[in-house]
């Protein structure tokens, strides 16, 4: 058999891994031979195309990613800071520094943990994502006590979701008021609070660094996400939005 090449090697490698519930048995194994020569190809190749073979991958109907975890130091923190009262500093993707988090409460969802808190001394509950937390400081201050307006029986942990409409950033900001109003008006059977929503609004390009990143539409998810923040911060209820580098409130 002649010597394989990576690109054909990749081919065989990716049939198999893919294919192999499809192929039928004699198939196969007239095939092994071929497929053995692929692995021992990609093996010693250390170019781009045998990594990008190594990097995909497919589930089959009911197959499950792997839970993400945390690291064993973050979560031993995080649990420590719950049983002392204590107050934490920790870097989460959602801000670009560190911040001071009050921590409420340890939950699970679909088995991954989230920690349930306010920042700062800000009254609104958050939920972090335990795993995508890092550079954790247990703080002598006491966490802020969130008696009054926070149990973990009545949390729900709130729903996020996004619109994209073509439209400049005035016209954006009216679509996102007017949604504002139609929720405000809905009232629900047996619950006297009002159904609130709080939206942040980002335009692109008009809102986005100027970057070569490859990243741009998570960057501008995160945009919008800063701005749906502060209009959390300033009272809910409310629309922010980008205008020149800094996030302003609707009338």
């Amino acid at each position: 058999m002649a010597e394989m090449k990576v690109e054909e090697a990749v081919i065989y490698h990716l049939a198999k891994k893919h294919l192999s519930h499809l192929l039928p048995p004699t198939l196969l194994e007239s095939l092994k031979n071929e497929f053995e020569a692929a692995e021992t190809c990609i093996s010693k190749d250390n170019g781009p195309l045998s990594r990008w073979s190594q990097k995909i991958d497919q589930l089959h109907w009911g197959g499950a990613l792997s839970i993400p975890k945390p690291k064993e130091e973050v979560i031993r923190k995080v649990k420590e800071a719950l049983l002392s009262g204590n107050k934490i500093w920790a870097t989460h993707p959602k801000w670009k520094k560190r911040v001071l988090v009050n921590p409420l409460a340890l939950v699970y969802r679909n088995h991954i943990p989230y920690l349930v808190c306010s920042v700062y001394n800000f009254n609104n509950v958050l939920h972090l994502a335990i795993h995508r937390m890092s550079n954790i400081d247990i703080i002598s201050d006491s966490a802020t006590d969130a008696s009054g307006y926070y149990t973990l029986e009545e949390y729900n942990g709130g729903e996020e979701f996004a619109v994209i409409i073509e439209k400049n950033k005035d016209k954006a900001n009216k679509v996102a008021e007017r949604i504002r109003e139609e929720i405000e008006k809905v009232k629900i059977p047996g619950i006297s609070q009002n159904v609130t929503i709080s939206i942040g609004v980002a335009t692109y390009p008009d809102d986005m660094p100027k970057s070569n990143s490859n990243n741009v539409a998570i960057r501008f998810i995160e945009k919008a996400d800063e701005a749906l923040y502060q209009a959390k911060e300033r009272g809910r209820n409310k629309v922010c939005y980008w205008n020149s580098g800094e996030i302003l409130s609707c009338p």
